[in-house]
């Protein structure tokens, strides 16, 4: 039900022969973070025990970061507060809005309730500076409203709905198969859960380790990352103009994206404060290139080159509508 924008679109210029004689091709901006082929989150529901017991010390071992929806005022979470609100989110993951109490709501009135408080709990643990935050309808209680009548409420809390997302039956499907998709199809795949080893609805703790596995794995073709980075990541794609590369010499260029924010959801905030994401742009660069550095908004980065088929690349993050990166061989 949210907002993207016309697909991206690379093309050459009249500036585009001078780009190829000096050996670099047109930038384009990766379909997903680092140059995967799709991306995968992790989505666990309900603020449950059993996912601090096993989830989360199975995902930090990886280095995998996954979204928690929290119910702020359920027992389980009270009898955690500083798990839930200190330890997950400083090892990376997300946590996200899925109503205070979890009780569903008979009006509208109360699902206000039960949504601004879970996010005045989000903006305690965050900090008050504006952000985007992921909400998850709750399942199994009183809940019918229209969306149009729910987006309001959105918009005053910067509340992004979670849609596509895929809970599964482990007696009949294989998670792995659901992650395997998002490459197939150069797809975001959102896998849903609720206990890990216990509790609810539960996926089985080796189930769980074999779809982390298979996730750190792939790695590099696969991009596991909480929901709203996928989300930020794929409305900044979407609604970026082509790139060219300027100041051009032969021992680099500058590079930016711009997105053109007219049909995105900014509510009421400049673009720049809510989508924060950093692109990946890839430029084919001579064979010559082995490291490189890119600056941007005062920060520099020294990388490598990277190879994909036949192709030569620096591949960087860059920050959409911040200005110019400068890219230069390192010596």
């Amino acid at each position: 039900m949210f907002f993207h924008v016309c697909g991206l679109l690379l093309s050459m210029t009249s500036a585009a022969g001078m780009q190829t004689n000096s050996g670099f091709g047109v930038p384009r901006v990766a379909r997903f973070y680092g140059g995967a082929l799709g991306a995968v989150s992790l989505q666990f529901d309900d603020s449950m025990i059993s996912q601090l017991q096993n989830a989360v010390p199975l995902l930090n071992a990886r280095n995998l970061r996954a979204t928690f929806f929290i119910n702020p005022a359920r027992p389980q979470h009270q009898a955690h507060v500083r798990e839930w609100e200190v330890d997950v989110p400083n090892a990376g993951h997300e946590l996200a809005n899925h109503t205070l109490s979890h009780n569903g709501a008979k009006s509208l009135e109360e699902v206000e309730k039960e949504i601004a408080k879970c996010s005045d709990v989000l903006r305690r643990v965050y900090g008050s500076r504006p952000r985007l935050m992921t909400f998850g309808q709750p399942g199994g209680v009183p809940w019918d409203f229209a969306p149009a009548d729910l987006r309001p409420i959105f918009k005053k809390q910067l509340l992004v709905p979670a849609v596509n997302r895929t809970f599964f039956d482990e007696t009949k499907l294989d998670p792995v198969t659901l992650a395997q998709q998002a490459i197939d199809r150069r797809s975001w795949v959102q896998i849903g859960m609720h206990g890990t080893g216990g509790e609810w609805l539960s996926t089985s703790v080796p189930t769980l380790t074999r779809l982390l596995d298979f996730l750190a794995d792939r790695r590099s073709t696969l991009w596991t990352a909480p929901t709203i980075e996928v989300y930020k990541y794929s409305v900044e794609r979407d609604a970026a103009a082509p790139s060219l590369l300027t100041n051009v010499t032969f021992r680099g260029f500058d590079v930016k994206v711009d997105c053109d924010t007219v049909h995105v959801e900014k509510f009421g905030h400049p673009f720049t404060q809510l989508y924060d994401q950093p692109l990946t742009m890839e430029v084919e660069v001579p064979n010559t290139w082995r490291r490189f550095t890119v600056k941007q908004a005062g920060q520099t980065k020294d990388l490598a080159t990277v190879d994909f088929g036949a192709q030569h690349l620096a591949r960087f993050d860059i920050l959409p509508n911040t200005g110019s990166a400068h890219v230069e061989r390192a010596q």
